[in-house]
């Protein structure tokens, strides 16, 4: 899959743009704030985080039905170290 970064982010950025209400309280990333909480322990000095989205290309005959991929992940000398899906994924 094609992988296209959207933006680059801070912790607080991707924080305050995946908040999830539940339960009277806001939670960075919801029901997958246990994986954002490992993500933000492995940052060391140096990495980058960024909103992606990937999708299979379009000359696929898998695109006609896929839903794109969404989320943040935390990137290491142009390797992606981990990441969350907000959107589709898993």
């Amino acid at each position: 899959m094609a992988k296209q970064w959207l933006k680059r982010l801070t912790v607080e950025q991707a924080e305050a743009d995946n908040v999830m209400e539940g339960q009277g309280q806001s939670v960075p990333f919801g029901t997958k704030n246990s994986e954002w909480v490992r993500l933000v322990s492995k940052i060391r000095a140096g990495d980058q985080l960024y909103a992606y989205r990937e999708s299979p290309p379009r000359h696929s005959r898998a695109f006609k039905y896929a839903t794109p991929t969404e989320g943040v992940a935390l990137v290491r000398d142009g390797d992606v170290v981990a990441q969350v899906a907000t959107l589709g994924g898993r």
